[in-house]
């Protein structure tokens, strides 16, 4: 199976383009696909027997392909515009396949 193929075919489809500006650089128009509101599930030991407890929350999310990004290595605090609001990457997640998740946090401005 082609997956880089199914990959690209896929931002190609879903994708949208954002505006990411590393720490101390300038804005770039980078494409990937955006989640507003994305659902990510942890598990923690928060429960009285020590046993995990899952807990779900909503969370903006930016899907990329690490190698379109050209120079761009993403680091916790970059911002992306979206539009019209303004995130910073608060962890990222790859995947092993040449994508990363951004997890994403609204900037107040």
């Amino acid at each position: 199976m082609d997956w880089d193929r199914i990959q690209k075919a896929g931002r190609r489809a879903f994708g949208e383009v954002v505006e990411y500006t590393p720490t101390g650089g300038n804005p770039e128009p980078v494409r990937g696909i955006f989640d507003a509101a994305h659902s990510v599930v942890e598990l923690v030991n928060i429960a009285s027997d020590g046993g995990p407890m899952q807990i779900e929350s909503k969370r903006p999310i930016l899907s990329v392909n690490l190698d379109s990004l050209d120079d761009i290595v993403p680091k916790r605090g970059d911002t992306i515009r979206a539009r019209t609001i303004l995130y910073k990457v608060a962890e990222i997640q790859v995947d092993g396949q040449g994508d990363a998740d951004l997890l994403l946090e609204v900037v107040k401005e």
